[in-house]
């Protein structure tokens, strides 16, 4: 890789042995990309690894020294590297988890409730230290960290990822936890993939047949459509509905579950794509596909894979919901009460809870029975594979039964789920 003065003073110790190990990584990482330089960049969303990798929790355990945690695990480094400031302002992807809902989460079983909060604890203290904002969600986007059309980015979560491409108009491609923190220390990444802006052009047409007038509709609309493209970028024409941030994070958040969906366009409506001439960079398309009535009665058939109309659990908020789905729910459950036998989970950031706090939405949702989690994800849940799982989110049905072993799933509408978690039975259709 071709090295700027500064950088090539990163690599060589220099500027310090946090930047030299991150340096290192990244021109590894880089060159294993085919990338021949670096960007700067100022905005990481990073994920360092907590509750996903048992055995680095493991490790973490034994060593009782987060610095050391960091430069292995992350850094790959045998030497201690001691961070003191991060080069990019960096924000956290979900970092740990509730702890006040510690009873029903992954991460904590099986281990010792007292040493597991003191890990949880130190990792939060050691990543506000080095300077990371920690808004601790999946959705940074809508807690603040809004970057600007054209901003080079270091992001990890393939949902926030495909709606800042798409939606905001910013530069990033998938990042893992050990290429965004080597990007959060050195405020570079290679300069590849979707920060080139030929690379950014749709190449696949897909025209909507079947309007979406609901939120469920745009989720279907991406998930059908990330099945027949891949790692093609679509541009969705003839959508009438004018898109809103929610739309947005369900079409994203589809598209990356059951495809590999980084980058899309709407034709009207995102800011690359205000002609299909634009969209396509004055090129002609690979292929054209359908979204119509038969293929979203497919999409929807695929994420239902239950059989018993008996729900145990009801889990929300992925994404995490913003504070308007969160009043939406309130007002679902005002004077309700959930049914005995059924949990129901809803996530989101602290942020977005202390607003439905202020809001009065909080206090109805817990008299309810439901319970709002914070900093952490619904596939984080210790749920068994024997139970009956109802979602709103296609990613959850999609996701779940791959990676969670879930395989009595009821995918529908936030209404629909509501009144599964109060009535203990599953009464969705497709509309």
């Amino acid at each position: 890789m071709k090295l700027t003065s500064k950088e090539q003073k990163m690599l060589s110790g220099e500027m310090g042995l946090a930047r030299q190990k991150a340096m290192e990584l990244l021109v590894k990482y880089g060159e294993a990309l085919g990338a021949d330089s670096f960007v700067d960049t100022r905005n990481v969303h990073s994920l360092t690894p907590f509750y996903f990798y048992p055995d680095v929790l493991n490790s973490y355990l034994d060593i009782k020294d987060m610095d050391d945690f960091i430069s292995k695990s992350v850094l790959d480094s045998d030497e201690k590297v001691i961070i003191d400031e991060l080069e990019a302002f960096t924000s956290s992807h979900i970092y740990s988890v509730d702890l006040d809902h510690l009873d029903f989460l992954e991460a904590s079983k099986g281990r010792d409730p007292a040493n597991f909060r003191e890990m949880v604890v130190s990792m939060r203290d050691y990543c506000k230290k080095i300077g990371m904002t920690m808004m601790s969600t999946c959705t940074p986007y809508t807690s603040g960290n809004v970057p600007r059309f054209g901003e080079h980015c270091a992001w990890t979560e393939s949902s926030a990822i495909s709606y800042l491409n798409s939606v905001i108009g910013g530069r990033s491609n998938i990042e893992g936890d050990h290429s965004s923190f080597a990007s959060a220390v050195t405020g570079k990444t290679p300069y590849w993939g979707f920060h080139i802006p030929e690379n950014r052009y749709g190449n696949v047409i897909v025209q909507v047949e079947y309007q979406p007038k609901s939120l469920q509709d745009w989720d279907l609309l991406g998930y059908s459509t990330g099945f027949e493209v891949g790692l093609d970028i679509p541009i969705y024409s003839n959508i009438e509905q004018q898109g809103s941030m929610c739309n947005f994070m369900a079409l994203s958040s589809a598209g990356a579950a059951s495809g590999a969906i980084v980058m899309y366009h709407v034709l009207g409506q995102t800011p690359e794509a205000k002609t299909l001439d634009e969209a396509l960079g004055g090129r002609n398309e690979k292929y054209v596909i359908t979204f119509g009535n038969d293929e979203r009665k497919k999409a929807y058939e695929k994420l239902n894979c239950a059989h018993d109309e008996h729900v145990e659990y009801v889990v929300l908020g992925c994404p995490h919901y913003p504070p308007e789905r969160l009043r939406k729910v309130a007002s679902l459950l005002e004077g309700k009460r959930i049914n005995p036998g059924v949990s129901l989970l809803i996530f989101t950031c602290f942020q977005h809870k202390a607003l439905a706090e202020r809001n009065g939405y909080l206090e109805i949702i817990e008299r309810a029975g439901g319970k709002v989690v914070i900093d952490s994800c619904p596939l984080n849940t210790k749920i068994a594979p024997s139970r009956i799982v109802a979602t709103d989110a296609a990613k959850i049905a999609h996701t779940s039964g791959g990676m969670k072993g879930w395989t009595d799933v009821w995918y529908g509408t936030l209404e629909e789920c509501i009144n599964a978690a109060v009535t203990g039975k599953w009464e969705g259709e497709l509309n």
